[in-house]
């Protein structure tokens, strides 16, 4: 649940989640009504819509693209597509699977 406690409205606030350590997230159980949901796979320093994607170099120098399994994912990110207004809340939320 998040709260606009301020005085303000707020414009593209964001909700960033952690996944718990010892889980991994459940691909599509992401949910947020009004909200753009974006993940990271590098400790909540870079966030893209699903799938995520990377780029890897092989042992012969070829470059390939490979998706990044939603189990590697370390964050989740909701961007509100709705101003905020001062005291409304919502409800964001993800699923996963204990390792």
């Amino acid at each position: 649940t998040y709260t606009n406690t301020g005085k303000e409205p707020l414009g593209h606030a964001n909700v960033v989640d952690p996944i718990p350590d010892s889980t991994s997230y459940l691909s599509g159980s992401a949910e947020g009504q009004d909200t753009d949901v974006s993940f990271s796979a590098d400790n909540g320093v870079t966030f893209a819509p699903a799938p995520l994607m990377q780029t890897v170099t092989q042992a012969d120098g070829t470059v390939e693209t490979t998706e990044i399994p939603p189990d590697e994912y370390t964050h989740v990110k909701w961007t509100m597509t709705r101003i905020v207004e001062p005291g409304t809340s919502g409800q964001v939320s993800f699923k996963v699977r204990v390792k």
